[in-house]
């Protein structure tokens, strides 16, 4: 392949890769672990001051970290195995739920230090913000109850009866409720039930195909996201629209995996990340198409999730490791990277895609450059085999071509039309070539070699033939013509065209002969006669033993014709085979 076929390829290749680079770069996945306490069970995301707030159960003990440096910058003691955790933006303090104290702590984020305990029911495990009213919902579970908190006052203002074991709590700011999930772990009544926060009571209860855990609102849609089917066959994925309290979709393909916790809502990309605690990864999920479109390995056991709006990343805890994930970069519904090595089949076939793709692009492009049809021609002094910049080149047939070779002595003619070409070549202080006959296909390059003009003249190229040519010969020019046919080199064709030297010549004769046929002879076969006919072979191509022509197509004279039969097999110059004339390129130039 052609070096100008591999500049435009290379290019291609490289613009593939950046752009594969930048995609791998920018691709969501992990791009961060960060040690923390001892069990991470929830987390909370602090608006005003761009942290993270993680309670450790088995530390009791708070982790604060900063989303800036993604390190954690303070640890608080709290209560007995806190769990569940909010952030109230109107305060700007942070609501800690403590299993075993049954009561909230309220810690400053101004000081990261708690500044209230409020008591509520027992075995309290999650809690959510109500920012239209100022009040924290939190799930009382031993209770069957929903402590009401107001956090002007950091009391209990109201206590709402719900289902059996209620665990997880969210706050749907469209509709002003409050969506409780019950497990009822005896009688298997599992279900959602719903709160108004304008009367405290129960205005709803939907009843849930399995076993649930935690919950999201998707504020973008109207929904809400409860993974159910946890502990036997396959789990799923539950969404209940708020307007009609029903379920409207059922999320199954989740990896095959039987255990689904913590859920968080991403607004930037419209997705909903669902935590697989038993096979250490986070799906993403469009709410538009419920489908699974991402697949990020995290830490061991993972188990809550919650979203930084200021980075627009997900931090997810993982309970096994004691650690926290950082997820960020740009969704896409392609392959993600995946620290295990393993890609699911939607990630391999989009791969395979992406292979084909490039292929078929780079099969376009070797097309189209292959029906670039180009013509170029190399002016090269015979003797150095230097290149000749400034030499004017002209070409004559399908279209007139002409141009001036540059400093690399080449001159190159775009797009021609394809056919048969003639072409000379001139440059000051050098003989012009003759007239050459080049045919051009799909790429041709033409190598031609001027001498030096006897004293450094140079020759008018006018039609091929300069003044005062007669009975000189000059100096020899070579032409070498490579051509490129459909994706094929032929051989290169070198055509020797015969020296124009510095008259009188001798012919190179060794006949015998008395001396009338000398002189009879000599009339027929002077020095001017020579250069013409040296010429007229030249300019029909008879100049091998395959290219040979007759005397009537070569023009002869009658007399040379006689000279050249009296002479047959003794002239060096011009030979004869089978009644046809050529010139013999090499005895000219040794004349």
């Amino acid at each position: 392949m052609k070096l100008r076929v591999w500049k435009p390829l290379v290019l291609l290749l490289i613009a593939i890769f950046v752009l594969s680079a930048v995609n791998m770069v920018h691709a969501l996945g992990v791009t961060a672990t960060i040690p923390v306490g001892g069990a991470p069970s929830g987390l909370a995301y602090d608006s005003s001051k761009g942290e993270i707030f993680v309670t450790n159960g088995q530390d009791n003990t708070t982790s604060v970290i900063s989303d800036s440096t993604n390190t954690v910058i303070a640890t608080i003691p709290v209560g007995g195995y806190p769990y569940g955790v909010a952030y109230d933006s109107i305060k700007n303090e942070i609501f800690v739920v403590n299993l075993y104290s049954n009561n909230v702590m309220v810690i400053s984020d101004a000081t990261n230090a708690v500044v209230a305990t409020i008591p509520v029911g027992q075995s309290p495990y999650n809690i959510a913000y109500d920012s239209a009213k100022g009040e924290l919902f939190v799930t009382n579970s031993y209770d069957g109850t929903v402590s009401v908190i107001s956090d002007s006052t950091n009391t209990v203002v109201a206590t709402v009866p719900v289902g059996v074991e209620p665990f997880s709590i969210a706050y749907d700011s469209g509709k002003s409720e409050i969506f409780v999930v019950n497990y009822e772990t005896d009688s298997k009544n599992y279900s959602v039930s719903v709160i108004s926060d304008n009367t405290n009571t129960v205005v709803a209860t939907l009843p849930l195909p399995g076993f649930p855990s935690f919950i999201v609102y998707d504020p973008a849609k109207g929904e809400i996201f409860v993974p159910t089917g946890v502990g036997g066959g396959s789990a799923v994925v539950t969404v209940i629209s708020d307007r009609t309290n029903s379920i409207v979709a059922t999320i199954s393909d989740l990896s095959f995996e039987v255990q689904v916790e913590g859920l968080a809502y991403d607004p930037s990309r419209g997705e909903i990340f669902v935590v697989l605690h038993q096979s250490n990864k986070v799906v993403a999920i469009s709410d538009n198409t419920n489908k699974v479109v991402e697949t990020i390995n995290v830490g061991n056991s993972p188990w809550t999730a919650t979203y930084d709006a200021g980075k627009s990343a997900i931090y997810v805890g993982n309970g096994g490791s004691s650690t926290v994930s950082v997820i960020a970069g740009l969704s896409t519904t392609s392959a993600t990277p995946n620290p295990s090595g393993s890609f699911d089949f939607g990630s391999i076939m989009w791969i395979i895609v992406i292979i084909i793709i490039i292929i078929l692009l780079i099969i376009i492009i070797l097309i189209w450059l292959s029906r670039q049809r180009k013509f170029t021609v190399l002016v090269q002094n015979s003797q150095t085999q230097s290149p000749i910049s400034g030499a004017n080149v002209s070409a004559s047939g399908p279209e007139d071509l002409s141009g001036i070779t540059e400093n690399n002595g080449k001159i190159i003619f775009s797009n021609v039309k394809k056919g048969d070409y003639s072409i000379k070549a001139s440059a000051s202080g050098f003989s012009p070539s003759m007239p050459i006959s080049v045919s051009v296909k799909n790429k041709t390059d033409c190598i031609i070699k001027l001498s030096s003009a006897p004293g450094g003249v140079p020759k008018d190229d006018s039609g091929g033939n300069g003044p005062g040519d007669e009975g000189k010969v000059g100096s020899s020019i070579s032409t070498t013509i490579v051509q490129e046919s459909n994706s094929r080199t032929q051989p290169a064709q070198t055509v020797q065209q015969a020296p124009v030297q510095t008259a009188p010549t001798t012919v190179n004769v060794t006949p015998t002969m008395s001396s009338q046929q000398e002189t009879t002879e000599q009339q027929g076969w002077t020095g001017e006669r020579i250069q013409q006919a040296i010429r007229t072979f030249q300019e029909k191509g008879a100049i091998s033993p395959e290219t040979a022509l007759t005397a009537k197509e070569l023009g002869l004279s009658r007399i040379f014709v006689r000279i050249l039969e009296r002479r047959k097999g003794q002239t060096r110059i011009f030979k004869e085979i089978n009644g046809k004339y050529y010139l013999d390129q090499k005895a000219t130039e040794e004349s």
